[in-house]
């Protein structure tokens, strides 16, 4: 599966920078796209869905103490509307957001009716200056062939 952007949260920000960046403690939709089913649905209900969480090939991600992204369901675009956390990285430590790391988070779960799903990424200390990350969605069995620099396999 050749990663296309259709199941990628975040927004590229230039041509320079692969990727979103995180310059906030906190970023939701103002700086990911989120998916709206139109009507609430279970978004981990159906055929697995697994996300997960690249830093670019460019620099580390140079967060002040940990990061951690949170795929949420939600009632509002903002994903501030009662947001059911389907899947996490957990805090995640500097040393594991080096340049070109590729992580698979758990799959999304299920029994959450919710019409919006989205992306929020919290850091914890200071925002990142250098790096880039880009968060979406796959299926379990599908391989990441290459993303700009980034070439892996989940």
């Amino acid at each position: 599966m050749l990663l296309d952007m259709d199941d990628e949260f975040q927004i590229n920000q230039s041509a320079t920078v692969k990727g979103q960046l995180i310059t906030t403690t906190v970023a939701a939709a103002g700086a990911t796209r989120v998916k709206d089913a139109g009507q609430p649905r279970d978004w981990g209900s159906g055929e697995l869905v697994v996300p997960y969480l690249a830093v670019t090939a460019v620099a580390a991600l140079n967060v002040g103490t940990s990061f951690q992204v949170d795929i949420v369901a939600s009632s509002t675009i903002d994903l501030t509307g009662t947001p059911a956390i389907l899947s996490t990285t957990g805090a995640l430590l500097p040393g594991a957001l080096l340049a070109g790391v590729l992580k698979r988070l758990p799959a999304l779960l299920s029994g959450f009716l919710r019409r919006y799903l989205g992306a929020i990424f919290t850091v914890t200390g200071v925002a990142a200056t250098t790096g880039a990350v880009v968060v979406g969605l796959t299926h379990k069995d599908a391989r990441i062939q290459s993303y700009g620099d980034l070439a892996n396999s989940l």
